[in-house]
């Protein structure tokens, strides 16, 4: 299955009643299924997003909504493989591996200076691997658990450029280039008990690992549930 959409709000609007800059949005989806038997499945998704806005030095100059010109651009993209396997009757799993990209692109002039602002070419990855196991022993009791990993890697390039502003106080030059790469962990478990046609206990626990700042974190739960 395979589908898109692209917005044409040129086509409807003025760039005078928007600053003299016009969006537009378009996006893409896939998602494909294949069964290898009757208990493994395997399922791709990929969603893409692209956004862009472009205020040229012309329009600027003709509207009195804005004092600055120039493009941004953004793409956003998702892309995952999750295989299901049944065990048979008691329990199934999902395991998944995805990928995600945050994109931006920007860069921004002083429309009557012509004087350079600001530009931000910066980038954020993620890759995520997440396995979760339902197991069901009874009526009355089932379990869910599983793990999560997170590799992030991004590139944050962004640059402020000097500016004055209109009392005469100086901002200096700022530039920003900094690359993170760090990991996050977790494990987790749920208990789902049945006490009663009228009574629910849920209760479950989390422990994450966060390389970044090197700190551990664990987290309980508890839930009652009455009809």
């Amino acid at each position: 299955m395979v589908s898109g959409n692209m917005s044409y709000l040129d086509l409807i609007l003025d760039p005078k009643e928007t600053g003299g800059a016009i969006p537009r949005y378009g996006d893409a989806q896939a998602k494909v299924v294949y069964n290898f038997n009757e208990n493994n499945k395997l399922t791709f998704l990929e969603v893409l997003s692209i956004d862009q806005i472009n205020l040229d030095y012309e329009n600027a100059l003709k509207t009195k909504l804005t004092n600055v010109f120039g493009r941004t651009d953004g793409v956003t993209n998702v892309a995952g493989l999750n295989w299901q396997y049944l065990w048979g009757k008691s329990g199934y799993s999902n395991t998944s591996l995805s990928h995600t990209y945050f994109g931006y692109k920007r860069d921004y002039s002083e429309t009557k200076s012509k004087n350079h602002l600001f530009a931000n070419n910066s980038h954020e990855k993620t890759i995520k691997l997440r396995n979760v196991n339902y197991y069901k022993v009874d009526d009355n009791n089932n379990f869910e658990f599983g793990f999560e990993t997170k590799y992030n890697f991004s590139n944050f390039d962004v640059l402020y450029e000097a500016w004055e502003d209109h009392y005469g106080n100086t901002t200096p030059r700022l530039y920003v280039d900094n690359k993170i790469n760090s990991v996050k962990s977790g494990i987790f478990a749920q208990h789902r008990m049945k006490i009663s046609e009228r009574l629910k206990l849920e209760y479950g626990g989390r422990i994450d690992y966060f390389q970044f700042n090197d700190h551990i974190t664990f987290h309980q739960d508890y839930l009652w549930l009455m009809k």
